[in-house]
């Protein structure tokens, strides 16, 4: 951690895929189970930095009436601050010192990069190639340059926005190379005056944040249910991995034959907002995977670990996280007589 960074977090994200990712953290919250491959390991990472060659004067105080001196940085702030981070309140574009931007090679996105447009005319910077579906890309109409201008004068435009039910949340770019860009929020965007965002980049000394109405609001968008203010908002719909019928054991099979589900039975032990879903195998190559009405086909053709993804849609079209179906093909030679 560099000298000058009060806090950083992440959550941790258990696969490599392409398309929209959820943090373990994010899963855990809102399916209210620990995936099966990540029970004994870390799901999140949060840090301060109290290193006393940065000699950073923390006021440690969480006493709402105990307000910090003007010399320090307030603790609770930062806590709160990189917790949202934690949450899912971050992008994964790649902000560079040349002023492009880009995902990892993998083509994935977080939650939160569904909601950044470029304003005026609410254009997405990143599209679902074949909606409802697991592939996303950056929209090739961005221009990437003009990004930089966002909030700095209200004739410059795009402005990039987090925008949800409406309303655009005014997010900070910085300019070219900077790591803090698009997973914050910009005060005073285009110089109208805002709330003092928790999730601005910096915090100044001597200052307390707590979240706003606004970023309450995000976190809802990201799929969390709250209560903000005097109503409820978010709605649950977050989805769960499938193991087999009891959910411990896993599918089994030899190879030589088809697994037959449904889709009531993948989503059992999912949200119960959950009314639909889309599904396509892990790896189109291991096996055929068709659908008829609610019903389901896998046919594997080699033995081994097979796997499918999917997630769940609901909430009025809302799309969960990935799930994944486990399958085991058993290289069975009573059943499957050809391996002989």
């Amino acid at each position: 951690m560099d000298m000058e960074v009060l806090g950083l977090a992440s959550s941790y994200f258990g696969v490599d895929q392409q398309g929209i990712l959820d943090g373990m953290v994010w899963e855990i919250i809102n399916s209210g189970q620990v995936s099966y491959e990540y029970s004994g390991f870390f799901h999140g990472l949060l840090r301060f930095n109290f290193d006393p060659a940065s000699a950073v004067p923390w006021h440690a105080s969480f006493n709402p009436l105990d307000l910090p001196m003007n010399n320090e940085f307030d603790l609770y702030s930062v806590a709160y601050h990189e917790a949202f981070h934690m949450l899912g309140f971050a992008s994964f574009l790649v902000n560079s010192d040349n002023g492009n931007f880009a995902p990892p090679a993998t083509m994935a996105f977080n939650r939160y990069d569904r909601f950044l447009t470029a304003e005026p005319g609410g254009v997405p910077l990143i599209l679902n190639n074949n909606p409802p579906g697991f592939d996303w890309s950056l929209n090739p109409v961005i221009v990437v340059n003009d990004l930089y201008n966002s909030c700095d004068d209200p004739l410059t435009n795009p402005d990039v926005c987090f925008s949800s039910g409406g309303v655009c949340y005014p997010v900070f770019t910085g300019d070219p190379g900077s790591p803090n860009a698009f997973s914050h929020l910009n005060i005073d965007c285009d110089g109208v005056a805002s709330a003092e965002f928790l999730m601005n980049p910096t915090l100044p000394n001597g200052v307390r944040r707590t979240p706003t109405i606004e970023e309450w609001e995000i976190l809802c968008a990201l799929g969390y249910t709250l209560s903000v203010g005097e109503t409820n908002c978010g709605c649950d719909l977050a989805a769960a991995d499938d193991r087999g019928p009891d959910c411990e054991d896993g599918f089994s099979i030899p190879f030589c034959q088809c697994l037959e589900f449904s889709k009531a039975d993948l989503l059992a032990n999912d949200s119960p907002n959950a009314i639909d879903l889309v599904i396509q195998a892990n790896n189109p190559f291991t096996g055929q995977l068709t659908q008829t009405g609610d019903n389901f086909l896998y046919c594997p053709n080699r033995p081994g670990l097979h796997t499918l993804k999917y997630f769940p849609i609901g909430c009025g079209g809302q799309e969960g996280n990935t799930a994944f179906v486990f399958i085991e093909a058993l290289a069975d030679s009573d059943l499957c007589p050809e391996l002989l």
